[in-house]
């Protein structure tokens, strides 16, 4: 019987020595992802800076956090380094090449340095990933609108506001602005600049918000069961 017990605890001695370093290591990655979120919840309530040190901790711990980088990127953007924010996004999309926040954000900094037809770009692979983006929809229309593709710029505005209603006031009044556009007179028509209403009014991080809080209350979850299982084996 008392090598029985031995061998059990000599057992349970090694799974614990083998899982260790796993369970640190998953307690080092849900540190990071909250951070990342809590570094986004402060871009929007506009403290770029402290959001800035966030992700730059996470990225100390972890180069290659795809969510810091872009993150990263967001916080450029909300200093106004759009050229930092595209680096940023790219670095992201280096090590998640189809993650709709790096891929959005790089077109809304495209869209902010009048890069248009790159914008384009970037909104186009949003959708072929989320055909039923409605924020991807909007820039997209903003950025035919600055291009002077009036007509692609009301197609775009009017599956912004079919598919998303939140976008539908934003939509409708750029897309009666864009029909005014082809009916005026070509010698009356001006080149379609970008307000900064049109990208304040609706953030950069729109989308990732509700990704970011899926993923919270899975950790939250996640930290919640793993508590269940350690009190019942206690």
């Amino acid at each position: 019987m008392k090598s029985i017990k031995c061998t059990a605890i000599l057992f349970i001695f090694i799974i614990g020595f083998i899982m260790f370093p796993v369970m640190a290591k998953d307690t080092d990655d849900i540190r990071n992802d909250l951070k990342v979120l809590g570094g986004l919840s402060h871009i929007i309530s506009g403290n770029c800076t402290f959001a800035m040190s966030l992700f730059n901790e996470v990225l100390a711990s972890d180069p290659n956090h795809a969510g810091a980088w872009s993150g990263k990127g967001d916080a450029f953007d909300c200093q106004g380094k759009y050229k930092d924010a595209i680096v940023a996004y790219d670095r992201s999309l280096s090590l998640v090449p189809r993650s709709s926040h790096a891929i959005e954000g790089k077109g809304v900094a495209f869209l902010k340095i009048g890069e248009y037809d790159r914008a384009v770009e970037m909104f186009q692979q949003a959708l072929e990933i989320s055909p039923n983006d409605g924020y991807a929809w909007y820039n997209l229309g903003l950025a035919y609108d600055n291009l002077g593709k009036f007509q692609e710029a009301v197609d775009a505005y009017d599956h912004a506001g079919s598919v998303d209603t939140f976008y539908v006031e934003y939509a409708a009044k750029n897309r009666d602005q864009a029909l005014q556009k082809i009916s005026a007179p070509t010698t009356t028509l001006k080149k379609s600049t970008l307000p900064p209403s049109n990208t304040q009014t609706i953030p950069s991080t729109a989308t990732p918000i509700k990704k970011a809080g899926v993923s919270l209350v899975v950790i939250l979850f996640g930290a919640g069961l793993g508590l269940f299982v350690v009190r019942r084996q206690i």
